[in-house]
């Protein structure tokens, strides 16, 4: 079944400085970054699985292991 959360409770699309309530995935620009972010290496993007809803998962890539990996919510 899909559709267990609304995409504002998972994502935030605002303006990466903008702090929200509670976001489960955070958006800021790289530290040292001159000018404009122009590509997607220009961002830090942190995911807080903690803070998963219930009925949602989250696949993720495992460097170390080149798979996926997944997250459910607690």
């Amino acid at each position: 079944m899909l559709g267990c959360a609304p995409a504002q409770r998972l994502l935030d699309f605002s303006a990466p400085d903008r702090k929200a309530g509670n976001p489960i995935i955070e958006i800021s620009h790289r530290e040292g970054l001159s000018g404009s972010p122009r590509a997607f290496p220009d961002y830090n993007v942190t995911v807080r699985a903690s803070r998963l809803p219930k009925g949602v998962e989250l696949w993720t890539w495992d460097e170390d292991n080149s798979s996926l990996k997944r997250i459910e919510a607690t």
